[in-house]
């Protein structure tokens, strides 16, 4: 007989202050078939485990009574539904477990608790042989098997008069007589033991009773050996909308434990959302390669609209974050890329990746390159000034400082260097792929720089003095960083004392307001204002 090897492996790291009672239900590791299957050193694709972060049952540290029931997950992702409860009446501290249906004891208030029972089973078909490997700390290992072709375990009720401070009003009952081919008290003296279930070949056994007084049990492996019969399931894998994206037809019958590959290939515009089963995400890894479990199997690739998530994340649409009070809205240069194998892959790029300002567009993103230095394009950020609920319209402030100039030959700032800058190059390139958000803000300009007295406006949320203000404070993007001789930006407004050379500033340090205003042909920084409409 050609057989195969199906692995189990329990691990009850749990400390209990009392004695306990775990049943172990095999849901997901029916009609197993396993090629060539080796330990290589742990546990196998059909061996579930149970250790403090992995199918963990309750925690080590709780010493109260436990009742409940799960559902674990074998390495191959099949289903083992586990029902455990405390036995604190019993002298020993036994464990069963099995292919068996039932419920587990109930020790709640809530009655209703003891009425919760398992999924439909998808039994162990043909086993030949069972092995138990235990611990060295385990002396007693004597317990009752028992095995067969049908349910075996039945639920017992001792009725709603039962006095539960004495003993559980439910506890499972011995498999009741005909439900059963054998059962067979075993009393071993090594470590590892073997059952033959000679040519009985059952798809159920329930095993019950091991364990010494008040012991805790750590490890124990349990190992099938199954006769190599008839072990394949149905696969489908689909799309959600065919329209958004397909799938590689893998559909069909396929040996359990198989590696199967499935690829989606999302339509232009769209993207894959991820793998789901049962309408649960369970990758989105594309490919996705998985082995084939051991029941019947359905996949679906969901899909979604891209370009709504793309503009969103390159400031061609507005995104208003209400939480924090910004918006972010157009694109530049602000990132230095310091990643060595990414600078080398942009150094490589030929003139085919030039987009927009000659910005290189890589892997769904632009970058741009000044001297021998790459910086990504990101969205900028806006502070919110204000905001009209029925029109839609927000005042904003950049978060950052964008750029630096000087006023030039005069302090008029419709003359001047800064204005230019703000209505060419920067309007030109960082609302280059949608600017139908900008309003005017200046006059006819859609970009410019507040006022001196702006920055003490409350109703913009700065603070009415002259001093220290966390709003009025900013700081240089990588790309905008240059040389400045004093720590400040500019604003619109000629300082008073002297028209003719000097115009007010802000310290971005600390957000302090001062008069005394810097020269015309001083380099500062520029921090710009906009007006938008977002529908």
């Amino acid at each position: 007989m050609n057989k195969n090897k199906l692995l189990t492996l329990i691990s009850l790291a749990s400390v209990f202050a009392i004695a306990s009672t775990v049943i172990a239900v095999n849901s997901g590791l029916g009609n197993a078939k396993v090629n060539a299957l080796t330990r290589n050193g742990g546990p196998s694709s059909y061996a579930i485990e149970f250790t403090p972060t992995k199918n963990k049952l309750f925690n080590e540290t709780d010493s109260s009574r436990h009742a409940g029931v799960t559902a674990c997950q074998t390495n191959l992702g099949n289903d083992i539904y586990i029902a455990y409860a405390d036995s604190f009446y019993s002298e020993g501290n036994f464990i069963s477990l099995g292919t068996q249906y039932g419920a587990f004891c109930n020790y709640s208030p809530d009655e209703d608790a003891s009425k919760w029972a398992y999924p439909t089973l998808c039994p162990i078909h043909g086993m030949t042989s069972i092995t138990f490997t235990f611990p060295d700390n385990v002396s007693q290992k004597r317990f009752n098997i028992a095995y067969g072709n049908t349910l075996m375990n039945r639920l017992y009720d001792r009725g709603s008069s039962w006095d539960e401070s004495s003993t559980p009003r439910f506890w499972f009952n011995q498999p009741e007589v005909g439900k059963y081919t054998g059962i067979e008290e075993v009393n071993i003296t090594s470590n590892s033991y073997t059952f033959d279930f000679n040519d009985s070949a059952p798809s159920h056994f329930y095993v019950e009773n091991w364990g010494a007084n008040r012991l805790d049990i750590t490890s124990v492996i349990i190992e099938y050996t199954c006769s190599s019969e008839n072990y394949n399931y149905y696969l489908q894998v689909m799309s959600d909308d065919e329209n958004m994206g397909t799938v590689s037809n893998v559909t069909g019958i396929h040996a359990s434990g198989t590696s199967i590959t499935v690829t989606a290939t999302p339509e232009a515009g769209y993207r894959l959302q991820g793998w789901y089963h049962d309408d649960v995400l369970v990758s989105q890894d594309n490919p996705y390669t998985f082995n084939m479990p051991s029941n019947n199997y359905f996949l679906t690739a969901k899909f979604y609209d891209y370009l709504p998530v793309w503009n969103a994340n390159h400031g061609v649409t507005p995104v208003y974050d209400e939480e924090n009070n910004k918006v972010t809205y157009g694109l530049m240069p602000q990132t230095r890329i310091s990643d060595d194998d990414l600078i080398a892959t942009l150094n490589s790029l030929d003139d085919s990746y030039k987009g927009v300002n000659n910005w290189y567009l890589y892997d769904e993103e632009y970058y741009a390159k000044r001297g021998s230095t790459w910086y990504l394009c990101e969205r900028l950020s806006w502070l919110v000034l204000s905001h009209d609920e029925n029109t839609g319209e927000f005042l904003l402030l950049s978060e950052k400082l964008l750029g630096t100039a000087s006023y030039g030959e005069t302090t008029d700032y419709y003359q001047s260097n800064v204005r230019n800058w703000l209505i060419g190059n920067f309007y030109n390139s960082v609302f280059t792929l949608n600017n139908t958000c900008l309003l005017d803000v200046d006059g006819e300009d859609k970009v410019t720089i507040l006022e001196y007295n702006d920055f003490r406006r409350t109703d913009y949320g700065f603070t009415s003095g002259y001093g220290s203000d966390a709003k009025r404070r900013s700081s240089f993007t990588d790309y905008s960083n240059g040389y400045v001789a004093n720590s400040f930006y500019w604003t619109k407004t000629p300082c008073p004392d002297n028209l003719s050379s000097l115009v007010c500033r802000i310290d971005y340090g600390n957000g302090s307001m001062s008069t005394s205003g810097a020269y015309k042909k001083d380099t500062h920084a520029i921090r710009p204002t906009i007006k938008i409409q977002i529908a």
